[in-house]
């Protein structure tokens, strides 16, 4: 897939922004960043990533954590709401050519992830993944994971949560990555290390119950460049 055909799919994302169909928002910091900051933290990070953001409030936790803070998100209005409902006040500025809203200790990236090179975006020890490779079409998998370890400096670290569910490969968001194809996904990094696995049946997950699906599966690993 080309970096336009990538981008085309923004509409979609627009659209689901605009109609309100964020079910993969959550309203406070997630549970599996708290279980596993540690992890992630271990190598001492200053500066941490964080791709496809939308309006994670698990920004500001980096953030109160002492950490400067990078998110990169394609739909604007997602941007828009974070710094709105965080009641932050936030400026606009030009990095290379890739627009910056900047507020703190937190910037956010109006920006296709794939575009973005290490010279905009700065050094990263850290970065944090809860919902993006999941969102990240099959075909364009690859050159995802690649940009992600082309950004992380090495020796820096990536706390990866993965979603699998019974449907077809290419049917999503999210699209399904099973735990066994991680390895192979980040052969090209340091160590992949699976830390988590959650099993959900409907009456743990009621989203499953609401699709009419049995399962879905989850899996967090720390992954070092």
């Amino acid at each position: 897939m080309s970096e336009e055909q990538w981008v085309e799919g923004l509409p979609e994302w627009e659209a689901r922004w605009n109609e309100g169909r964020t079910g993969f928002h959550r309203s406070d910091v997630n549970d599996k960043l708290l279980r596993h900051a540690a992890a992630l933290m271990g190598g001492d990070p200053s500066r941490v990533l964080v791709p496809l953001c939308g309006k994670s409030v698990d920004l500001l936790w980096f953030e109160s954590q002492g950490l400067s803070v990078v998110g990169v998100e394609l739909v604007s209005k997602a941007i828009a709401s974070f710094f709105e409902e965080s009641g932050r006040e936030v400026r606009q500025h030009d990095v290379d050519g890739a627009v910056a809203h900047t507020s703190g200790e937190i910037t956010v990236f109006e920006s296709d992830f794939l575009s973005l090179s290490s010279r905009q975006v700065g050094s990263v020890d850290a970065m944090y993944d809860r919902a993006a490779l999941v969102a990240v079409t099959p075909d364009v998998r690859a050159r995802y994971v690649a940009q992600q370890l082309e950004l992380l400096r090495p020796g820096g670290r990536l706390l990866l949560v993965t979603y699998d569910w019974p449907v077809e490969p290419t049917k999503g968001p999210p699209f399904r990555v099973p735990i066994d194809t991680v390895a192979e996904l980040y052969r090209d990094a340091a160590s992949v290390e699976l830390l988590e696995t959650i099993d959900n049946t409907p009456e743990t997950e009621p989203r499953l119950a609401d699709r009419g699906v049995p399962w879905s599966q989850e899996g967090v690993f720390l992954i070092q460049r």
